[in-house]
């Protein structure tokens, strides 16, 4: 099993595969080391930037001693941003094709492990095919380097890979409740944010939520206007932070 503490595996690794490691400034604020592929990325030093004020106002809210559930970490770099700036991070990430980009980023930066890597969805049922791996990388990170790796769709691919209830995760399996969530998961959002009913209504974290409301109508026949309306019925203040291929909105405890 790959070691993330063996830097020579690493470095082996990297040159096998010819993943260059670079220093980029995403939005012109915040260093982060990269694998070529995604430092690469054109969006990072446009002055429209990548979800701007998403991140901006995340960096400003999240505060060492934090607890940053992160759903749909994609290939990672936004929570480890969030760990750079003092949270510890549980992962949630179903596609096995991205893992592999996780020990060279968190390598590269210095970072300790994740508190928590579940490679599959954060959902609002349980199946037998969750895992939860704690302070130790998923056996995924073994597979090769795709900058071209698609992504997973909860609606469509929701039996192949795992899911666990947020609520499961801290009531069950005593994970730390989370002091912020942040998903964007492409029109589930009612699912990851149902399965987290309890730890909303006792624990009241921070919530970064992407919302999209075509996909979301689509996939579940579900409204972002009605999932608004009852994250507000909980005891949260709504605000509306951009809108640009999706709506980024922000909700804490009033």
């Amino acid at each position: 099993r790959f070691n993330w503490m063996d830097t020579r595996s690493i470095t082996n690794r990297m040159v096998a595969e010819m993943t260059e490691m670079r220093k980029v400034i995403v939005n012109g604020e915040f260093e982060i080391t990269l694998p070529e592929h995604r430092a690469a990325r054109p969006d990072w030093y446009q002055p429209h930037g990548w979800e701007k004020p998403r991140l901006k106002h995340m960096s400003e809210n999240i505060f060492s001693g934090d607890v940053m559930y992160y759903v749909g970490a994609e290939e990672g770099e936004f929570a480890a941003l969030c760990q750079m700036w003092g949270a510890e991070v549980v992962v949630f990430e179903p596609n096995p094709k991205v893992w592999s980009h996780f020990p060279l980023l968190w390598s590269a930066n210095n970072l300790d492990l994740p508190m928590v890597c579940i490679p599959g969805f954060a959902s609002d049922k349980i199946n037998s095919l969750s895992r939860i791996y704690y302070n130790e990388w998923p056996p995924e990170v073994n597979d090769v380097i795709e900058a071209a790796h698609g992504f997973k769709e909860l609606y469509l691919e929701g039996e192949t890979y795992g899911q666990i209830t947020i609520d499961s995760c801290v009531y069950d399996h005593g994970i730390k409740p989370p002091t912020a969530i942040s998903l964007d998961v492409e029109g589930s959002e009612w699912r990851v944010l149902g399965g987290a009913e309890r730890v909303l209504r006792e624990h009241k974290p921070k919530i970064w939520l992407s919302g999209h409301p075509e996909f979301m109508l689509q996939q579940w026949n579900e409204s972002l206007y009605n999932l608004r309306q009852w994250i507000k019925g909980l005891g949260y203040t709504e605000i509306i932070l951009d809108y640009q291929h999706e709506v980024h909105l922000y909700y804490e405890s009033i």
